[in-house]
């Protein structure tokens, strides 16, 4: 019932360009929040929010192109999105664009001639606190033997033990 009547304010509050009621209404499009699952429905929310200054807006808008949610799966314009959301200032797209990356490298450094985003963008969130990024970080550092600092060091730094 709470879900129903959230609904109801966000379409109002959205349909009056409120730039976070057109965040949630996508959210709630995308995952059958008190409707069906919409992905396009969700899509041009998340879009409105973005044409109004939401930055997160960006990096879901994105991995909706990642995914093929509501359009056909591509990952040129997933990286677009994403991109777009770092230069805002999202530490979300940091730790999203740095995964996606590092489980694409190869059909990044098709895209845009370069996978060093990865370092980059796990790097920047895990310093700005983000704690899934930084859990990430550390495993995949470990995992492929990139540590640029040394495991104790990063360990350390991140509040990890790391053998």
């Amino acid at each position: 019932i709470l879900a129903n009547q959230s609904f109801k304010v966000l379409q109002v509050d959205a349909e009056n360009n409120d730039k976070d009621a057109q965040f949630l209404l996508g959210y709630f499009y995308a995952n059958g929040l008190a409707t069906k699952v919409d992905y396009k429905e969700a899509l041009k929310w998340y879009k409105k929010a973005i044409d109004n200054g939401h930055t997160d807006a960006n990096y879901i808008y994105g991995m909706m192109h990642y995914n093929g949610y509501g359009v056909k799966a591509s990952m040129k314009e997933a990286l677009l999105w994403i991109d777009r959301a770092v230069a805002k200032g999202s530490v979300n797209a940091l730790y999203v664009g740095g995964k996606l990356y590092r489980e694409n490298s190869d059909a990044v450094a098709n895209i845009t001639g370069s996978s060093s985003g990865l370092q980059d963008y796990l790097s920047m969130a895990t310093d700005k606190g983000h704690a899934a990024a930084t859990s990430y970080y550390v495993r995949t550092l470990r995992t492929y033997s990139k540590w640029e600092e040394g495991p104790s060091t990063i360990g350390t730094k991140y509040g990890y033990i790391v053998n």
